[in-house]
């Protein structure tokens, strides 16, 4: 009689939770269909990719303003985040590492096919061949190899966050310079050497962003210390640490974003 009681009982419940939620149900379509829902954003609109305040100066090769530039906030007002960017830059640096260092162990070792001595009744201690590790001229145990792999994986959104955030941070710190354009129609050093004298009194590290890759810019900047050239799709965030002042062309700031995707 109980086992009954209890199954009666469970089937009460049961019927009165489908009512309540039959009941929620149709309450909530009758409020949706009352009110009226905000348009969805269209993905392909740019409102609000560029932000009041996100405005930076615009000069030429004698360091004199031209002109202004809105800069995309979601490149240039990202929070800076120094263990990501760490991660990236360690990351960068062991991909570039490369493994020349490499012994032999006593298998690789040339010789040492024959037993040096007979294994009893000499006095000696035993060994089986003359390039043991022990021996002078053996093979090396727990050295340096160069089959030894230090890549890490880094993922495309990690290097992209990183990238946007060290460029934020050269913004805000003022050591983010947009320039007109960096082409000087010859390869001449002397003449990227002048260029650098309208902006530092003193040698200085600096990393020139081009639009596109222009051979002069290259072989003019390359004897120069401190000085490194490269296209705004080359660009990463290793560089951009490594150097203290960033010179980025005017039609390179808008490919920034597709650098990295």
């Amino acid at each position: 009689m109980n086992s009954v009681r209890n199954y009666d009982h469970k089937k009460t419940n049961m019927k009165q939770t489908v009512e309540k939620k039959s009941k929620n149900t149709h309450t909530t379509e009758l409020k949706n269909s009352d009110r009226d829902l905000p348009a969805r954003k269209n993905k392909s609109s740019h409102s609000g990719e560029f932000l009041n305040g996100m405005n930076i100066d615009v000069v030429n090769k004698e360091n004199k303003k031209v002109g202004t530039l809105a800069l995309p906030a979601g490149v240039f007002s990202v929070k800076w985040n120094p263990e990501l960017v760490h991660q990236i830059v360690t990351a960068h640096l062991a991909n570039k590492r490369n493994t020349i260092a490499h012994t032999k162990t006593r298998g690789e070792v040339a010789g040492g096919g024959k037993k040096p001595w007979r294994q009893k009744h000499t006095g000696r201690a035993r060994h089986g061949s003359t390039r043991s590790p022990i021996w002078s001229g053996g093979g090396i145990t727990h050295g340096p190899r160069n089959d030894r792999d230090f890549s890490k994986k880094t993922n495309k959104k990690m290097r992209q966050a990183a990238l946007f955030s060290t460029l934020s941070k050269k913004f805000t710190d003022k050591q983010l310079i947009v320039v007109d354009n960096f082409d000087f129609g010859s390869a001449k050093t002397k003449e990227y050497a002048a260029f650098l004298k309208y902006f530092f009194k003193k040698q200085a590290s600096a990393l020139v962003v081009v639009a596109k890759e222009k051979k002069n810019a290259f072989l003019g900047a390359r004897n120069i210390p401190g000085v490194l050239v490269i296209s705004v799709s080359s660009l990463n965030a290793y560089e951009c640490v490594a150097h203290k002042f960033i010179f980025i062309e005017k039609d390179a700031v808008l490919h920034v974003k597709k650098s990295e995707e």
